[in-house]
C-alpha cells in the first residue's frame, strides 16, 4: 500500500496550483510547478490487471483506497474540489487589487503630503495645554489609526504583507476548505459549516488521497476504463512494486465522474 502521508505531502507541495493569467505572470499561481499530472500520469500500456489477483475472478485482490468508494463519496469529492477552487479564485481576485511595490510607495508619498493627512496630524494640536499622558496616548493612537485608514482608502493594502509565505498559507487554507466541504457533504450537510480544522479529521486525509488516487484511472482511455469496470485494474506508480489498484466496482463509480473531476483538478493547476 502507498504511504498516505507521503501522498498527502506531495499533493500539498505540488497539487496546489492557481490558474495562470493574473497580474505579474507569477503571483500565487507561480509558487509551484505542474507536478501533479507528472506524478500521477497514467499510460494505457502500463495499465495492468495486475497486483494480487483473486483466483476465482481474476480481478485485482482489493482496493488500495482503504475506504469504500460510492457515488456519494465522489459527489462529495466534487463539492470539495469546487470549494477549493473557489477559495483560490477569491485569493487571486484579491491579489489583483493590490498595487505593485513602486505604485504603493508612490501613493504613500502622495497621501502623506495630502491635505487630509495634514489635517489628521494637526489634530494633535487640539489637546490644549498640559494634556495628560493618557490623553496624548489616546490621541496618538487615533491619529495613527486615521492615517492608516486614509492610506488603505487611497492606496489599498500594503503588497508587502502578501508575500510568498502568505500565498502558501492560502494554498493550504483552500485545501482545508475543500476538505471541510467534502466532510460536510459526506455527513449529509451543505458544506457551509461551521467547521474547524480539527473537526475534519480523517476526511481531510481521505480528500487529499482522492486527489492523488483518482487521476491515474481517469487518464486511461475509455476502452481501458470499460475493461477496468469489468475486471478491475492495477496501474503501476512510481516505485518498484507500487500500483494504484481499482476494483471493478470502483472503476464503475469513477467512470461517470472522471470528466468533471479532471476538469476541476486541472483548474487547480
Amino acid at each position: 500500500m502507498m504511504n498516505r502521508r507521503s501522498v498527502a505531502s506531495v499533493l500539498l507541495v505540488f497539487a496546489a496550483l492557481f490558474p495562470t493569467g493574473h497580474a505579474g505572470g507569477q503571483g500565487i499561481g507561480g509558487l509551484i510547478k505542474k507536478k501533479v499530472s507528472e506524478s500521477v500520469k497514467g499510460d494505457d500500456k502500463k495499465a495492468q490487471k495486475g497486483g494480487r489477483e483473486d483466483a476465482a475472478t481474476g480481478q485485482p485482490s482489493g482496493s488500495k483506497l482503504g475506504r469504500t468508494l460510492t457515488q456519494g463519496t465522489l459527489a462529495a469529492f466534487e463539492k470539495g474540489l469546487i470549494a477549493e477552487r473557489d477559495h483560490r479564485r477569491g485569493t487571486v481576485k484579491f491579489l489583483a487589487t493590490l498595487k505593485t511595490r513602486d505604485q504603493y510607495n508612490s501613493c504613500q508619498q502622495t497621501v502623506a503630503a495630502s491635505p487630509e493627512a495634514q489635517k489628521i496630524m494637526m489634530s494633535m494640536g487640539t489637546l490644549g495645554d498640559n494634556p495628560t499622558q493618557e490623553q496624548v496616548q489616546k490621541a496618538s493612537e487615533k491619529m495613527s489609526a486615521d492615517l492608516n485608514k486614509l492610506s488603505i482608502d487611497k492606496c489599498g493594502e500594503d503588497p508587502g504583507r502578501y508575500d510568498e509565505s502568505w500565498k502558501s498559507r492560502q494554498i493550504t487554507a483552500a485545501e482545508v476548505e475543500g476538505a471541510r466541504t467534502f466532510a460536510a457533504a459526506l455527513a449529509g450537510g451543505a458544506g457551509d459549516g461551521p467547521f474547524f480544522a480539527f473537526e475534519v479529521g480523517p476526511d481531510e486525509d481521505f480528500y487529499r488521497l482522492l486527489k492523488e488516487w483518482v487521476p491515474p484511472f481517469c487518464r486511461l482511455s475509455p476502452q481501458a476504463q470499460q475493461d477496468a469496470a469489468d475486471k478491475g485494474v492495477a496501474i503501476p506508480a512510481s516505485g518498484k512494486g507500487i500500483a494504484f489498484v481499482y476494483t471493478a466496482d470502483e472503476a464503475k463509480a469513477l467512470k461517470s465522474i472522471c470528466p468533471t473531476v479532471m476538469r476541476l483538478l486541472a483548474e487547480l493547476q
